[in-house]
């Protein structure tokens, strides 16, 4: 045994510590990204993720507190560090995590630690985890501005009274298009499983939907929002970052107008027994109204 505890040990030991409660659910880090309740189910050879992280750690600390097995820390960060870069590859193309992003920060952490040790061990295992660490930071930061995009633009649901939202429809209050579809909704049968997303394409917009309770909005006060008699208030600095978090939401679909609805298609059965109506995905229809156009104009 080394009596010299290396830097490597105790990065090693926090991220056994990290991935042991991640996988045995004895921890919690409040995960802000889809990714966490995706990836939870994923396993390899039977084991999840975190295990093989546990595992890969639990290494990594033996390895530091033997002597003469500087060769093997190398070829064990390396490994971590390739094997890393190919879920964090993974997040880029579908969907972020923050947890295994701070795990993946951990496995960088090692490496650095091992290479900056500076052990005597051959050219090629230092040119491997260089190579190697440096591939991971390319899509270490990547992922990461994956997972901040999707914190950021997760959308304020204006609509307190979803239950489980399977569609999103973003709407704006000035829209006549989009007051027909939201009234359709608003009190439909399916009315639980829809986000209503309100979108301030003006001023007028921004002032209405400063109106709205900061809490408990419920379909009478969506409702509100339509017509010339829609009651208005000065926005809050709040309600213009909420606002601006919806805006984003919108662009990330790559549209420009509204009404906009995005998710599982909704069937609205009719008064009259008849067949139900159907609403899906749409990006602009007949009479919509244009968000982002050139001085703030529109094409309701």
């Amino acid at each position: 045994m080394n009596n010299k505890i290396f830097p490597s040990a105790i990065v090693a030991l926090l991220g056994l510590l990290v991935c042991a409660g991640l996988a045995t659910h004895s921890i919690s880090m409040g995960c802000a990204t889809s990714g966490c309740s995706v990836y939870a189910g994923y396993a390899l050879a039977g084991l999840s993720f975190y295990h093989w992280g546990a595992m890969f750690f639990l290494a990594a600390f033996i390895a530091s507190l033997l002597t003469r097995t500087a060769p093997l820390r190398f070829a064990i960060a390396t490994v971590a560090l390739i094997a890393d870069a190919g879920f964090l590859l993974y997040q880029i193309f579908f969907w972020p995590c923050t947890n295994c992003l701070f795990v993946a920060l951990i496995i960088g952490a090692l490496a650095a630690a091992v290479h900056l040790e500076g052990a005597t061990v051959p050219f090629f295992l230092k040119k491997a985890l260089k190579g190697a660490f440096l591939a991971w930071f390319v899509l270490f930061m990547a992922a990461s501005l994956g997972a901040i995009k999707e914190i950021y633009t997760a959308p304020w649901v204006a609509s307190t009274f979803t239950e489980q939202a399977k569609t999103t429809v973003y709407f704006s209050p000035t829209c006549p298009s989009c007051q027909k579809v939201v009234e359709d909704l608003l009190y439909s049968p399916v009315a639980k499983q829809i986000a209503f997303v309100p979108i301030a394409k003006n001023e007028e917009d921004s002032k209405r939907l400063a109106a709205l309770p900061k809490e408990d909005i419920m379909r009478a006060d969506i409702k509100r929002l339509f017509g010339e008699s829609a009651p208005t208030a000065e926005i809050s600095v709040e309600r213009k970052i909420q606002l601006l978090k919806n805006k984003a939401s919108f662009a990330s679909h790559k549209a420009q107008s509204v009404p906009l609805i995005v998710g599982e298609p909704l069937y609205v059965p009719q008064e009259d027994g008849g067949e139900a109506k159907k609403y899906s995905y749409q990006r602009s229809n007949t009479g919509s109204c244009t968000v982002a156009v050139a001085g703030g104009s529109d094409d309701c």
